[in-house]
């Protein structure tokens, strides 16, 4: 708390600034006009971070108020937001060029890209037994180089696999895995295997990368 005496300070110090900006005169010649100069400095000093506390404490109460005020709008909003996107979509699965839009709002869809998730290790081992070692970024570390491998790589779709490879000529029907070719069933021993989903360089399936398709973004724009 500031007390008389730097009230007082505070009060000439604001009476000579504003003295000299309507034609008054100070200057600093000696030691003990620098050291009234810095009592005066100080004196502003200990103002300001007093003010400063106090605006702080002000700031937060009106911050708490605030998010109590709010807090039960936010929740109709919720409310409100989620009715709007359940009767969208339900639309949507009617007729995918639904558009809804009224003098208070609307809602747009926006298409995002397919989320791609990484197993790093998992990634550069599968690269490099494969001798596919220029998608590894070589550091300190071994790191994936994802940009390239993106650009490099498939997303396949309902593959055989034996050993690695795809085998685009055999296919799962049933239990049975048959040579779309021949239109014979394959010999059972030979292990091939199936997948909803790959990643595959070349013919090369690599392990440790997912992708998700994703949903569109739904977003809600209130005109006010």
């Amino acid at each position: 708390m500031i007390d008389k005496l730097m009230e007082l300070e505070i009060e000439e110090a604001i009476d000579t600034a504003e003295a000299a900006d309507v034609g008054g005169r100070f200057i600093i010649d000696d030691l003990d006009s620098a050291n009234w100069a810095f009592r005066k400095l100080a004196a502003i000093e200990k103002k300001k971070s007093e003010i400063q506390e106090l605006a702080n404490k002000e700031i937060e109460r009106i911050r708490e108020w605030q998010q109590q005020e709010e807090k039960g709008l936010n929740n109709s909003k919720g409310f409100f937001e989620g009715l709007l996107i359940k009767y969208f979509s339900k639309e949507r699965e009617k007729d995918s060029k639904f558009k809804l839009s009224t003098p208070y709002g609307k809602i747009t869809t926006r298409k995002q890209q397919p989320k791609w998730n990484y197993e790093d290790e998992k990634i550069i081992e599968s690269l490099k037994s494969r001798g596919i070692s220029h998608l590894v970024k070589t550091e300190i570390i071994e790191k994936v180089n994802k940009n390239e491998l993106k650009d490099s790589v498939e997303v396949l779709d309902d593959v055989v696999v034996l050993d690695g490879n795809i085998v685009p000529n055999i296919k799962l029907f049933g239990e049975n895995f048959i040579n779309i070719e021949t239109g014979e069933i394959v010999d059972a021993e030979i292990e091939y295997k199936h997948y909803e989903r790959v990643i595959a360089y070349n013919g090369q399936v690599i392990e440790g990368i997912s992708v998700e398709d994703r949903p569109d973004s739904v977003n809600i724009k209130v005109e006010v």
